[in-house]
């Protein structure tokens, strides 16, 4: 749109430019983060905050509610210390363990791609296994379009032969 500034640097953080267009131009808006941010240089603003780790803890205990035994997960898996890329991967792993389950190191596939185009590979390779998972949680719907077309390519059929759920 005409006079909206340009965005620079990464998604996942705070356009104050983009902030402020907005508030010049009367439109309401609230940001959708997961941790704490500095609020300092931008305009007073509504947030909502999600809980990563009990969101993905919540998606994996439906999964396993409806019988899913090999649960499979496509995103970040590496652990960094104090890094919030990992949050989705720690609730996955948190509901795993609660309901006595291991999260089998063939299921819990590293990515640090979003889209569905990079990931594609890697979602065909914990597709492909005949002991593969019967339900993935994708840390990105953009992960999980991967899944549904690796699925289709290999022909799993969703939801019959596998659920999937993108975050």
């Amino acid at each position: 749109l005409p006079g909206i500034p340009a965005r620079a640097g990464r998604a996942d953080v705070l356009d104050a430019g983009l902030m402020g267009w907005l508030k010049e131009q009367g439109v309401p808006f609230a940001v959708q983060y997961f941790c704490n941010y500095r609020a300092d240089g931008i305009p007073p603003h509504h947030a909502v905050f999600v809980d990563k780790v009990e969101a993905t803890r919540s998606v994996t205990r439906r999964l396993i509610d409806l019988g899913h035994r090999r649960i499979g997960f496509l995103g970040i898996v590496r652990d960094i210390p104090n890094d919030p890329s990992i949050y989705n991967y720690h609730g996955f792993k948190a509901a795993m363990e609660w309901a006595g389950l291991s999260v089998r190191p063939a299921h819990a596939v590293h990515t640090e791609e979003e889209g569905p185009m990079g990931a594609l590979d890697l979602a065909a390779a914990l597709l492909r296994p005949a002991d593969r998972p019967t339900a993935v949680v994708a840390q990105t719907d953009g992960l999980a379009i991967a899944i549904l077309k690796a699925a289709a390519d290999l022909g799993v059929r969703v939801p019959d032969d596998l659920s999937v759920i993108g975050f």
